[in-house]
């Protein structure tokens, strides 16, 4: 038996409430965010806007979540001089993964099942970021020195200004390709 996700979208009086499935929810709310051309008809390049939209969703979504890390560690039982440098590798790679994301579901834009080739369009570029923070961490954790896992954490800043670069292109040229 499975579980199926939910979501409930309007209710009457009485009580009652039409429900939709979250897929076929979420795929109409970004046909309908990105249907219309607000974006386009701006003077703004819709690079910058996708630059904005980026840095908005890890500002506000991934950040709150790298500096909640510390008390998972502690939680955890992390000893504490290794919090820091956990918090520095989550700092280093998390650009790279919501930039990745941002490119993959632009692409996959006006696509039906957008969701599943989303992921299999990104999951190649999340893997090397995956690989070399969880090398650092297992660096950090076993208590080797800093000059043997800072490496992978200019790696993962390497791949985050990467992702940073090119991911406003790549999604602005998938969402206008979507349009035409």
């Amino acid at each position: 038996m499975g579980l199926r996700c939910r979501v409930c979208v309007n209710s009457n009086e009485t009580g009652s409430s039409s429900v939709i499935s979250h897929t076929k929810w979420k795929s109409e709310a970004v046909h309908f965010q990105w249907k219309s051309e607000k974006p386009f008809l701006s003077d703004t390049p819709l690079e910058i806007l996708m630059l904005a939209k980026g840095l908005a969703h890890w500002l506000g979504v991934v950040l709150p979540l790298v500096l909640a890390a510390p008390l998972a560690g502690l939680l955890l039982n992390i000893d504490t001089p290794s919090l820091l440098p956990v918090c520095l590798i989550l700092l280093a790679g998390s650009p790279a993964m919501s930039f990745l994301g941002m490119m993959g579901s632009a692409l996959a834009a006006g696509v039906s099942r957008s969701g599943l080739l989303a992921a299999l369009m990104v999951m190649p570029l999340y893997v090397p970021v995956l690989i070399f923070g969880s090398s650092a961490l297992s660096q950090i954790l076993t208590g080797a020195a800093t000059d043997e896992w800072i490496s992978a954490v200019f790696l993962l800043l390497s791949i985050g200004g990467a992702a940073l670069f090119f991911g406003p292109l790549v999604a602005a040229a998938g969402l206008r390709a979507f349009l035409k």
